[in-house]
């Protein structure tokens, strides 16, 4: 995971691994495979908690 330069660029960054024409590849431990729904919810959870940031909001659990 990469830091956004500002807000626009981490909601560009969602809307591209959200849409359902990307497929999203992960690798992990030298394997490639597609994306997981528990893959991309990891992936949404970090780009949303630095977004969050960002704009000043608390992301204590």
């Amino acid at each position: 995971m990469f830091e956004f330069e500002d807000v626009k660029s981490g909601l560009s960054y969602l809307l591209e691994i959200n849409s359902l024409k990307t497929e999203m590849l992960v690798t992990e431990n030298g394997k490639t495979h597609s994306a997981t729904v528990k893959d991309l919810k990891e992936l949404n959870l970090e780009a949303l908690s630095q977004l969050a940031e960002m704009v000043g909001l608390d992301t204590d659990d």
